[in-house]
């Protein structure tokens, strides 16, 4: 469900550091252990014996032998190198790195997750200006805290259609001979399939028709991509079958799923992605905030984190009905043998990226999935169904995405989330939180209009607040164009532009070193403002700034250091606004700096 707001995003953590020590049972060992997570990406490591669920089955007492950024040898009886990095487990399991099949990664979604000891994600819509450079990323073993990500990029929907509320540049369809076109037009952009939106919402949205639909998954498949759909109805989920996706990565929940269905989906192979952790937190009936109650996670919590998982979902009525029915849906479906692969749909309101993968796995197991059954629903099951390569595996070839946790996981599901150690690549990363890293902190770049910066911009207007007016941004190399109306029906009529301080929307970071504040506008007349948002609260007063007109040019230079009223530590956002009588709205932000 693509409901993440103005003010919501990211992230979450587990684990703890053990020592490095030689294996007392094998004397011949040399004791190399490193605690320098960078020196160990450059040797052999050998960690066991070890309990191992390499994504198959369970290997008791293995040893697992590393080598540059791939696993090189695994089993109970094998032959160990004569130098290596060595690693006891003794009561714990060695997992391969769990992927997410349903995120949407911006920020700092990445590093979140692999500190979870989730590093590959699985996203289902996001800027697409945030994916240049995640296929390299992916293709290399270089040493990363962060996880892999593959995308769909930009969702297919109607004009005005579910998914186009964001602020994010969507090129929407209304014919299907464009569906070819609009599919290629993805896959230059970055994606690595195709996801279709068939989401009503009582009726309150427009939304693909049929013949749509069964264009883009034709000219997906065509162009060697997956179709995949959002679909929270049955009826809708039945036409996407029909019009032949590969999976469906939301499990709808008003009516129950019929024979038909289950008949239809296992004929066509059809994966699901049920995100029941995402559904329980928008029915009303799991509370994503309980997990920051547990002290042995206490110090893994970013503020994002504690964010999202603070919010509350949508609280629809009937929301306890809903679960039992989403919830007996998912054990028909289970009991059938539909593949099912395990989604969080992070970082919506009751969610974090990476611990509520964990949670989502508990929630498979409650709806009759065996432990190990959920945990190949994170590993070996999306990797094979989206064709992620040597990904959610420990075998000789696999890449080296591991998590060291306690207890046993095959047995008991909640040992998942007792993460101790992360490999990524073949190298331990650290999994504490700490504050003022780039996810708590300003980002680096002083031009606000930079490449990197485009996708923290996201349109706003007063109708958030209940108002009339609209705002939608056309985002270029070095500028941006915000295009809408400024409408009467508010106390304070606005239309604009807002830049988010922080990798989470509106959350809090301090402003460092930075002075000035400079910002121009090309457009039509104005008047044109500037409110900053600081605070220890989201809701107190922004600071409003005017700025100075010449002709069609529009500017303003402060020096941030006199603004009484502003505060350094809290600092949360930047806006400009056309502002005053009700009037179109066309204007070109062409510099805005904060430095």
């Amino acid at each position: 469900m693509k409901h993440f707001s103005r003010i919501s995003v990211l992230i979450v953590v587990l684990a703890g550091l053990t020592l490095l020590l030689p294996g007392p049972t094998d004397p011949d060992l040399p004791e190399t252990a490193t605690k320098d997570p960078a020196h160990a990406a450059a040797e052999t490591t050998t960690i066991g014996p070890v309990r191992l669920f390499d994504g198959f089955k369970v290997i008791e007492d293995a040893f697992v032998v590393v080598r540059e950024g791939r696993v090189v040898a695994v089993g109970p009886d094998i032959d160990l190198p004569a130098a290596t990095i060595r690693i006891r487990a003794d009561g714990q399991t060695l997992i391969p790195g769990l992927i997410d099949s349903h995120v949407h990664s911006f920020g700092a979604a990445r590093q979140d997750a692999a500190r979870f000891g989730v590093t590959t994600l699985l996203d289902m819509f996001t800027d697409p200006i945030l994916l240049a450079g995640a296929r390299d990323a992916r293709d290399s073993l270089a040493p990363t805290d962060a996880a892999d990500l593959f995308s769909s990029g930009m969702l297919a929907t109607a004009p005005g259609g579910h998914g186009s509320q964001y602020g994010v540049r969507v090129d929407t369809l209304t014919d299907p001979s464009a569906a070819a076109d609009w599919v290629s037009d993805r896959i230059a952009e970055g994606s690595d399939y195709i996801k279709i939106i068939i989401e009503p919402l009582g009726g309150r949205l427009p939304t693909l028709d049929r013949n749509l639909v069964e264009a883009l998954v034709k000219a997906a498949h065509d162009q060697d991509r997956l179709a995949v759909a959002h679909a929270t109805r049955l009826e809708d989920a039945q036409m996407a079958l029909a019009a032949g996706v590969d999976g469906l990565v939301h499990l709808f929940h008003d009516r129950p799923v019929t024979d038909e269905f289950i008949d239809q989906a296992r004929a066509r192979g059809v994966f699901i992605v049920p995100t029941a952790i995402v559904m329980g937190a928008a029915l009303g009936v799991i509370d994503g905030s309980a997990i920051l109650n547990d002290d042995s996670l206490r110090d893994r919590f970013s503020q994002a984190q504690r964010q999202t998982l603070a919010q509350p979902g949508w609280g629809q009525l009937a929301g306890q009905a809903r679960w039992e029915l989403l919830l007996e849906n998912l054990r028909r479906l289970h009991a059938a043998g539909v593949p099912l692969l395990a989604g969080s749909d992070a970082p919506n309101p009751g969610t974090a990226h990476g611990i509520s993968l964990h949670l989502e796995l508990a929630l498979l197991v409650e709806a009759g999935l065996t432990p190990a059954e959920a945990l190949m629903a994170a590993t070996t099951g999306p990797a094979s169904h989206f064709d992620l390569g040597q990904r959610g595996c420990l075998q000789p070839g696999c890449r080296a995405d591991m998590a060291l946790v306690d207890g046993d996981p095959t047995v008991d599901i909640s040992a998942s989330r007792q993460v101790r150690r992360v490999w990524k690549n073949g190298r331990e990363i650290r999994l504490e939180h700490t504050p003022g890293s780039s996810q708590d902190s300003l980002r680096a770049s002083k031009d606000l209009l930079h490449p990197y910066e485009m996708a923290y911009w996201q349109a706003a207007g007063d109708d958030f607040l209940g108002g009339n007016s609209t705002a939608r941004l056309v985002r270029g190399d070095t500028s941006l164009a915000v295009l809408g109306e400024v409408r009467s029906g508010s106390f304070f009529p606005y239309a604009g532009a807002l830049w988010m301080a922080a990798a989470t929307p509106m959350q809090a970071v301090s402003l460092g070193d930075r002075k000035r504040l400079t910002v121009e506008v090309h457009g039509q007349q104005g008047p044109y403002q500037i409110m900053i948002f600081s605070g220890e609260s989201e809701a107190a007063q922004p600071i409003m700034l005017e700025l100075h007109a010449d002709g069609d040019r529009h500017r303003l230079e402060v020096d941030i250091e006199e603004l009484a009223a502003l505060d350094r530590g809290n600092f949360r956002a930047l806006g400009v606004f056309a502002t005053g009588q009700p009037r179109p709205v066309d204007f070109s932000l062409v510099e805005v700096r904060l430095e």
